[in-house]
């Protein structure tokens, strides 16, 4: 960076601003590059580091706007969406897929992974270093993402957009937070069917543990868990949910309180509830915000009391892994048989 571009920052984000535009541009391939002007390359990304700048700890921000002159001192024939957000798994795909789902095109996309900064009291950066370098416990791992989508004019239109985008990050956030106490529980229920085996189909328990050991061995991808108690309401059977029981996009956050009755599932999905059945195994009718634009995967287990009565049923919602599908079928418990 030149000096006379310098004086366009304050002298102590000078040398770290120059660290992070060369990686932000290492990162392009040089032929989406190479028709842009300087001064409209300098001016992105200045305009994206004074954006990054600052930001609280587990802050998602989101700025979406057409950049030009101005007000801006650069300019670009689209709509420029600047990201700032923790690096964890899943934000690019997630964020291409919910872009794809409004019908938008992404012309450009930058993610700076393995970005590690140093924020001050204010929540502005004071070092920042890249993957490979020394990096100690106190640098936070962040993840700047800069997209360019077709021009939109309308306000209301960028403000849709900035909403969804949020939603998104908000069910990524919590299904990788989660991510952990949400393969613990499969361990805990693998418990809890063993407690009451005594009240079950012997084949039945010994098939229902090996699968659940199955998806926890790297073959399902956790994005949410949450029980329900199982009562009845008007001589109708309901599931309401546990309190404080949901993980992921599961969670008190995202799932309401409202009983769900059993009369409006599917057929065979009342005939397994009644059944003897441990397992069900399905699809959700609502596609996937995270990692992949597919159906959610459904597995719920039965809940039971001492005595060997179903009380409730615990649900985890996520995805098969690509693993999961390249696996030969009479290695997968419940399709061997």
């Amino acid at each position: 960076m030149t000096n006379k571009k310098k004086k366009k920052l304050d002298e102590k984000q000078a040398d770290i601003c120059s660290k992070f535009i060369r990686r932000f541009y290492g990162t392009v391939a040089l032929n989406d590059l190479e028709s842009r002007n300087v001064e409209d390359l300098f001016g992105s990304a200045l305009s994206f580091w004074n954006f990054i700048y600052k930001r609280q700890l587990d802050e998602t921000k989101i700025r979406i706007y057409n950049p030009d002159y101005e007000r801006h001192g650069w300019q670009s024939t689209h709509t420029i969406i600047e990201i700032i957000h923790e690096d964890m798994p899943f934000l690019v795909d997630s964020i291409s897929m919910e872009i794809n789902r409004m019908g938008l095109t992404a012309h450009l996309i930058i993610h700076m992974g393995g970005m590690f900064v140093k924020r001050n009291k204010q929540g502005a950066i004071s070092h920042v270093e890249f993957s490979g370098e020394s990096i100690t416990d106190n640098y936070i791992p962040e993840a700047p993402i800069y997209i360019e989508i077709n021009r939109q004019t309308d306000p209301a239109s960028l403000e849709n957009i900035k909403e969804n985008l949020q939603r998104v990050l908000t069910d990524v956030r919590m299904a990788v937070k989660d991510w952990m106490p949400m393969c613990k529980k499969v361990s805990e229920s693998i418990k809890q069917l063993e407690k009451s085996k005594k009240h079950l189909d012997k084949d039945e328990l010994a098939e229902s543990v090996d699968f659940l050991k199955w998806i926890q061995d790297h073959h399902f991808t956790f994005l949410g868990v949450r029980d329900y108690e199982l009562l009845k309401k008007d001589s109708e059977s309901v599931l309401r949910p546990v309190l404080n029981s949901g993980m992921g996009i599961l969670s008190e956050k995202h799932v309401g309180k409202v009983p769900i009755s059993l009369l409006s599932r599917s057929p065979d999905a009342q005939q397994m509830t009644s059944s003897s059945q441990i397992l069900t195994i399905s699809k959700t009718n609502q596609r996937s915000t995270v990692h992949r634009p597919t159906s959610n995967d459904y597995l719920g287990m039965k809940l039971y009391d001492e005595k060997g009565n179903v009380v409730g049923e615990r649900a985890f919602v996520g995805l098969y892994t690509h693993d999961a599908y390249n696996v030969n079928p009479i290695d997968i418990p419940f399709l061997r048989r």
